[in-house]
């Protein structure tokens, strides 16, 4: 009782008819209720009920289902739990019913993702640098180029016009880079 009562996890015992024979302070918070649930159906109580999918695998064969992760959904807001089921054996190693221990991982759940959030602006924001320089370079030499051809073409029409485009598009796409460049960085 000690243990059970020490841990921050759900612990919930009980027997091969699914009676409840134990519960710590942290699963009757979890399940809502204000005292231990001894002799009750474990079958009945939410939502460790809904963590008992392949119970007569472990009641009837002894086998542990280890670290299952299951969202669940109120009108409170949203869970993420982390349960895992295991046989209670008597001396004999004859299956006495069955222990399911819960953990509340939804704070981990969020700072997880968070973190791959991150990652991956951080990994766009790398790219997008990237691609910004490898096109940056041409249009420098666009806008050269445009720059030397209207000097040589001074007062000379339509190719004037010509380069003065050029050398127009060059700026344009050099701004939207700049904007790219600008949006990757507040993200």
């Amino acid at each position: 009782n000690l243990i059970a009562e020490s841990s921050p996890r759900s612990i919930v015992i009980f027997d091969n008819e699914g009676k409840i024979i134990s519960m710590n302070e942290s699963s009757m918070k979890l399940c809502g209720c204000d005292k231990p649930l001894t002799g009750e159906s474990i079958y009945e109580l939410v939502p460790i009920n809904l963590m008992l999918g392949n119970i007569d695998r472990v009641l009837k064969h002894g086998e542990s289902f280890i670290e299952k992760e299951m969202a669940y959904l109120t009108a409170e807001g949203k869970w993420t739990f982390r349960y895992v089921i295991y046989p209670l054996f008597d001396h004999n190693k004859a299956t006495r019913g069955a222990i399911i221990t819960v953990e509340d991982i939804t704070e981990e759940k969020i700072l997880r993702a968070q973190a791959q959030e991150k990652e991956k602006n951080q990994a766009l924001v790398h790219i997008i640098s990237g691609i910004a320089h490898e096109i940056r370079n041409p249009l420098g030499v666009i806008r050269n180029y445009s720059f030397l051809l209207k000097k040589r073409l001074q007062g000379t029409e339509p190719d004037l016009t010509y380069a003065e485009t050029i050398d127009q598009i060059a700026q344009k796409a050099n701004a939207i880079l700049n904007n790219l460049l600008d949006i990757s960085r507040t993200e």
